[in-house]
């Protein structure tokens, strides 16, 4: 019986390797990499739009409610104290009427009493105003959460061009080193956005 013929070895092919994404041609992820890039620094910019519009909001709000308190709660003029100081004049004319009312030894000293009453004598919490006692705006008074990341634009993780958004995006490409991603170019690299300034307090 003959002896059967070997087949030739023939070793599979190794893949012809991707050029790299920084060398001419480039490769179709070149493309790819700048939308992303550019869809995240889009991202970025509107979101601290988006955030600085509501701390011009918030101020805006708490300016005007400060100032609706300071003139109604606060000092000689206010609405509560204009308030506080017509009830004491009505409590002093009852003080007089019930005066007028007591017996003829009594009354011009029950008179004098009266009038000489001051708005210290006189209980006149009736008149408070209870948004008053609240010495600061009701509402939230820390950063809208999502805003806060907006005050660290260089380590935010989905601003293209960061520390941040190169560990997240081109980790694990950057380990096979088959593709090499090129230079961000989005316009967050060439001149990164200005951080969102939290409302003040």
């Amino acid at each position: 019986m003959p002896m059967p013929i070997p087949v030739p070895y023939s070793p599979t092919p190794m893949p012809t390797p991707v050029p790299e994404c920084n060398v001419v041609p480039c490769c179709s992820c070149t493309n790819l990499q700048f939308a992303m890039e550019e869809v995240a620094c889009n991202h970025t910019e509107r979101s601290i739009q988006v955030c600085d519009s509501f701390s011009s909001c918030y101020e805006k709000q708490s300016t005007s409610w400060r100032s609706m308190h300071s003139k109604t709660c606060v000092g000689p003029n206010s609405t509560q104290e204009t308030l506080k100081y017509e009830l004491y004049i009505v409590l002093k004319i009852e003080c007089l009427a019930n005066a007028l009312n007591l017996p003829d030894s009594t009354r011009d000293a029950g008179i004098q009493a009266c009038a000489a009453r001051n708005t210290s004598s006189f209980n006149l919490d009736a008149a408070n105003i209870a948004n008053c006692s609240q010495a600061e705006v009701p509402w939230q008074t820390d950063e809208y959460l999502p805003c806060v990341d907006m005050q660290d634009v260089a380590n935010y993780t989905y601003c293209s061009g960061t520390s941040a958004f190169e560990a997240e995006y081109y980790k694990y490409v950057r380990q096979t080193q088959i593709i090499n991603p090129r230079d961000c170019e989005s316009e967050c690299c060439i001149k990164p956005p200005t951080p969102h300034q939290a409302p003040t307090r």
